[in-house]
Formats: structure tokens, sequence, C-alpha cells
């Protein structure tokens, strides 16, 4: 009751699928804003250490932008990752209505890419840990090739419990 009275107050539909307070579509965050591609019906959703550099390099080609830049040359001018400097479209950037479409009509298409866990989670490590000695780097490559990491709490243990 007291939810529908407020829903009602701000003229939200309660059935829709996209509200305001859903940061990750709403508000503009380099890692986990989803992608816009007008032209193509397409929402490309990236996900940290899965390749998204590539993807938004392919992502801005496909918009028309010209790339003068190799992928590890981007960076000083936040290239590809932020907005503005790299030119891409979010969901940020459009009203509630028209992300409700895009999340939810058939003539979308909504596609991510994932990265074998092992080697995310090895990634994930290196890049939290940059400072790490020799002998540690071996020892995190021979845990991640045993299959130590498919199990969260050893993984959270190694980075958070050090």
């Amino acid at each position: 009751e007291k939810f529908n009275k407020i829903a009602n107050e701000r003229a939200i539909n309660i059935n829709s699928l996209v509200r305001p307070t859903d940061a990750s579509l709403m508000k503009y965050n380099e890692a986990r804003t989803p992608i816009v591609l007008e032209k193509y019906k397409l929402l490309l959703i990236t996900n940290p250490k899965s390749g998204s550099t590539v993807l938004k390099q392919l992502m801005r080609r496909m918009m028309g932008h010209e790339d003068d830049y190799s992928v590890h040359e981007w960076g000083a001018d936040g290239l590809p990752h932020k907005y503005p400097a790299n030119g891409l479209n979010y969901t940020a950037h459009y009203s509630l209505e028209e992300v409700e479409d895009m999340m939810t009509s058939d003539e979308w298409t909504r596609a991510t890419f994932v990265r074998d866990p092992k080697g995310r989670a090895l990634s994930s490590y290196l890049m939290l840990r940059p400072t790490m000695d020799t002998r540690e780097l071996k020892r995190v490559v021979r845990m991640a090739k045993r299959g130590v990491f498919t199990n969260e709490s050893v993984l959270q243990e190694m980075l958070y419990d050090r």
C-alpha cells in the first residue's frame, strides 16, 4: 500500500522493469553502464577484466569514430573508458521509457561477454597487487593452474586478508 502510494505520487510505473533508482542503467559508471548503439539496436553490457577495452574500441568503430590510438596507448585522455572522451552512448543518456524499451523489446539485442573465471581472477589479483614479488606471482600462477580460484573464499582471502 505504502509503495503504491509513493509510486503514484512520483508517477512511477510499478510494473516497469527500469526504475529511476537503477544506478547501473540510469547513472553513468564506466564499468557497468550499458553502451547503446542505436543504429544496430544493440545494448552492450561490459564487464571489467573481460576484454572491455577492445569491446569499447569496437563500439567506437561501429559508431563511426576513428581510432588514432593503439589499445596500449589509450588512457591519457580517457579513451576508451571515459565519457565523454570516448564518444560512446550509454543508457544513462536516455529516458526511463527509452531504457525500458531497450531492455525489453524484441527489436533490441542485448549482449555481454564473459571470461574464463580462473583467468579473470588471476588478472584481477595481479591488477590489485601490482607490487607483488616474483615468488608470490609464481605461487598465484600455480594456484590458478590447480583451479584453486574456483573457490571464491580462497580468492577473497588472498585479495583482502593479506
